[in-house]
């Protein structure tokens, strides 16, 4: 390839789709692996907390019932067809996802559009279902896996005419993902992210955090306001290197955010969040990045041109931050503060929410006329009516992605009053279509608002016939395995393992802990009432041991939780949380409880038992089931992905 070709935005990128749809299928085998272990407890109609409620296809007349499959398309409704239960279809959902990405991800044979396809609609049909354990990382699963369908060949392995455009479109769902979680924290007007102590606060209040968290807590002060300033520039300044035309900048975008996602995925428990967006920044390379330069000698043209552009970037980048900070040394101490004001920072953020989806635009339109010029697949083909074919292939899949750029326009228009379309005709059909399918997605909400301190849910049994809640003694703890809720446990590392419950128990406290909005609770509540293995174990596995009988009376605490000082950490044998009872968020309650079972009401959970079919059928699933219950889930997660990675090398070697 020549030095031309090499800066040319249209590049090849054979290895890059592999490498971006291998990760994709590790993921999927990640998210399919953690809802099954997690489905017992949460969606089952025996132990579950919110039993799954899908509405069977209606209808007398083919019409009709195909009108009512794709008012809700859910593999679910598909399978009930068949007689097949709720439960049953979602752990055949989940084992049928598991399988097709295990393929997929030890293979490139099983890259292509059609088994991507079916991972989504899977994905989709156990998302469908999740209500109140729904989370961000669904979202941004979905879409970024709606463009590797578009991405995936059909059946060929060959480069495609179309890999270039999808490659843009992947880079603007990372765009739109990592700009919006960088504007929305400074547009709310959070004084931690004003005063730049942000980073100090998140350190202690992140959903689930990691022992590395602690220590990042009792980092300086100055430290951690340039930490804070380089997480503004990594999501407002950096992501707009995605579309640079030329190909060192957008390495250099693209080590920078790694470092950023790496950072947050040794402080934190995001699940499989991280990954997702460090397979997307893949789309930043291309195949001769990933190839040997042994065979260049000497020193280049084009490696010094990259290399000035790559210093004039960071030049850039320090200019820009002495702009907008001041950043001073003073008696050995360091400190930093924001020189603009929020009114010119909304000005400055309108322009660039209105200009983001036009160079996105822009730049798929850019790569579509360099792929009619210089695509192999295009100008290597003979014939006219061969080469026309292609090219109205490449324009139907450019149209598709530049009408998803236009439709995200309506959840990425809402950063900025000025700029909200939601009343529009065209934010009417991201609600109606969009939104409702899981097309385009609204991302950042739970940022708007940084926490000052961590509050916690807590889970208190006894096996007293009349406690008294005012002798906290009577009272003994469930165990929690990622939340730092417990004092005599650490704070694991769990990998892509994404643990719904305790996502949900964080996002319980941060709407204020208001019960109208936590009804699963009493349900959690009633089935640790009976003592149901599913409940036990969706908290932590500590606990199928030592409850040995069902306890008498559940109440729910409220607490406050902090690090303990840095210097007593070693003293606490690692016990790096403590917690301060502040008051109770559920009463005592007993499975004869009246408020209890009026609490249970308001989820409308169906009492009409499902009849099971197939009991063969049933007792296999039961039986994997007993074998997946012997295993913590993060280990599982992250025992399965590394033996498949295992598997990957050695076939690669055959």
């Amino acid at each position: 390839m020549s030095d031309t070709e090499k800066m040319s935005i249209l590049s090849n990128v054979i290895v890059t789709r592999n490498l971006i749809l291998r990760c994709f299928a590790a993921i999927y085998l990640c998210a399919f692996l953690s809802f099954y272990v997690q489905s017992e407890g949460l969606f089952s109609h025996v132990d579950g907390i919110l039993p799954a409620q899908v509405e069977p296809i209606r209808g007398k007349f083919f019409h009709d019932k195909l009108m009512s499959f794709i008012d809700r398309p859910n593999w679910i409704r598909i399978l009930k067809l068949a007689s097949i239960a709720t439960y049953p279809a979602i752990e055949l959902i989940c084992l049928s996802g598991i399988l097709l990405s295990f393929f997929a991800f030890v293979t490139t044979i099983f890259c292509v559009t059609p088994i991507f396809m079916l991972l989504w609609t899977f994905f989709y049909s156990l998302v469908d279902i999740t209500r109140d354990f729904h989370h961000q990382s669904d979202d941004l699963l979905l879409e970024a896996g709606l463009v590797c369908i578009l991405l995936a060949p059909m059946f060929s392995k060959r480069y495609g005419v179309s890999d270039n455009v999808m490659l843009v479109l992947m880079k603007w769902v990372l765009f739109r993902f990592l700009f919006t979680s960088g504007a929305v924290k400074l547009a709310s007007g959070c004084p931690h992210w004003w005063n730049l102590t942000a980073i100090k606060h998140h350190m202690l209040t992140l959903p689930l955090p990691t022992n590395l968290a602690f220590y990042s807590f009792y980092m300086s002060d100055g430290y951690l306001k340039l930490t804070t300033i380089f997480v503004n520039l990594s999501e407002l300044l950096i992501p707009w290197f995605f579309f640079a035309p030329i190909r060192s900048l957008r390495i250099f975008a693209f080590y920078w955010l790694l470092f950023l996602q790496l950072c947050i995925i040794a402080t934190g428990n995001y699940g499989y969040l991280n990954f997702i967006i460090i397979s997307m920044m893949f789309s930043l390379l291309d195949d001769s990045h990933f190839k040997s330069r042994e065979s260049e000698n000497g020193v280049s043209y084009r490696k010094i041109f990259s290399f000035v552009l790559t210093l004039a970037a960071i030049f850039f980048i320090i200019i820009i931050t002495m702009k907008c900070y001041q950043i001073t040394w003073q008696d050995g101490m360091l400190d930093a503060q924001i020189l603009f004001t929020k009114q010119q920072y909304m000005d400055v953020l309108r322009q660039m929410v209105k200009f983001s989806p036009f160079i996105a635009t822009i730049a798929i339109i850019n790569v579509f006329l360099q792929s009619c010029i210089s695509h192999p697949n295009i100008s290597n083909t003979r014939g006219c009516f061969a080469k026309l074919s292609k090219i109205i292939h490449l324009l139907a899949l450019t149209l598709v992605a530049i009408s998803l750029i236009g439709c995200s326009t309506v959840p990425h228009g809402k950063l900025h009053p000025d700029t909200n379309i939601m009343n529009t005709t065209i934010g009417q059909a991201y609600e109606e279509v969009f939104h409702k399918y899981h097309i385009v997605h609204e991302y950042g909400l739970h940022l708007r608002k940084m926490r000052s301190e961590r509050l916690e849910l807590g889970i208190q049994y006894t096996d007293l016939e009349k406690p008294d809640k005012s002798k906290p003694k009577q009272w003994k703890e469930f165990d929690v395995s990622y939340r730092p809720a417990n004092l005599n446990h650490s704070m694991p590392y769990a990998g892509p393992f994404f643990s719904r419950i305790d996502f949900r128990f964080y996002e319980a406290v941060g709407k204020g802990a208001k019960l109208e909005k936590n009804f699963w609770l009493a349900s959690l509540v009633k089935h640790l009432l009976r003592n149901s293995r599913a409940a036990l174990s969706l908290l932590g596995r500590e606990n199928l041991s030592k409850m040995k009988m069902p306890p008498k009376f559940v109440r729910v605490t409220f607490m406050r939780v902090s690090y303990v000082p840095y210097d007593n950490s070693k003293k606490n044998a690692g016990l790096y949380t403590r917690k301060i009872l502040n008051t109770e968020y559920l009463p005592p309650m007993s499975l004869t409880s009246q408020e209890l079972t009026d609490l249970i009401k308001n989820l409308k959970i169906p009492t009409k038992k499902e009849k099971e079919t197939y009991p063969k059928l049933l007792e296999t699933l039961k039986q994997l089931r007993v074998f997946v219950d012997a295993f913590d889930g993060h280990l599982l997660v992250n025992g399965i992905l590394v033996a498949s990675f295992m598997i990957m090398m050695r076939l690669r070697r055959h």
